[in-house]
């Protein structure tokens, strides 16, 4: 018996890890908590609850006449608030009825992997990017989203959250690691102050961010 309680203790305080629950009451709160919730989750559920959210703005659509006038669709965070993962991926499951290609199978594309290479067109001498701080604007078909990071010294990236992010530079190539691995951003620098590139997390899943210097 006495064997048993610590084994029950620590089931009862895995079970009450998953039972986080968006916070929709700010854009922050909303990116934090599902952060939260996918490291408390196994990769497998992790990777459906990502797919939950990035397929959940389409819910109701049938077809491309569905889509908003400005054909931009995005996700209404608030009708999420309190949910946990399992409620958001049930959700998503009977209310999207599009089929979606969300990329190759589960992992990061190959060449998000590759060591930084220049190429023929790469440029030689390209002002390093340590020490600066950056405005990201991400674009996921139509769906926008935007976050500050900083490129400090020693090849950390600070991104305000608690996910280990690294960065390196290969003359004008950048490549921005987020979240432990999570996700790889590829760029390249367009003159002192701009980035712009492609990025990619391990569920294969891609799309394009640009990024303006604001220090």
């Amino acid at each position: 018996m006495r064997a048993l309680f610590p084994l029950l203790v620590t089931l009862f305080s895995a079970q009450l890890m998953a039972q986080t629950r968006i916070d929709s009451s700010t854009q922050e709160h909303f990116d934090r908590s599902v952060d939260r919730m996918k490291r408390e989750l196994p990769a497998s559920k992790a990777a459906e609850l990502s797919t939950a959210i990035a397929t959940l703005p389409f819910a109701g659509i049938r077809s491309f006449k569905d889509t908003p006038p400005d054909g931009i669709v995005k996700l209404d965070i608030r009708k999420l608030d309190g949910m946990s993962a399992d409620e958001v991926i049930e959700l998503a499951h009977k209310t999207v009825s599009v089929t979606f290609t969300m990329g190759p199978p589960p992992g990061l594309p190959a060449h998000y992997q590759a060591p930084l290479s220049v190429g023929k067109k790469g440029a030689s001498a390209a002002p390093s990017v340590a020490g600066t701080a950056w405005e990201m604007t991400e674009n996921a078909n139509g769906l926008l989203s935007y976050q500050h990071v900083i490129l400090r010294d020693g090849g950390v990236m600070d991104d305000g959250s608690p996910g280990h992010g690294r960065w390196e530079q290969l003359d004008a190539q950048v490549k921005i690691t987020f979240n432990d691995g999570y996700a790889v951003y590829l760029g390249a620098l367009d003159g002192a102050a701009s980035l712009k590139g492609s990025a990619a997390n391990i569920n294969g899943f891609e799309w394009t961010w640009t990024a303006r210097r604001s220090e």
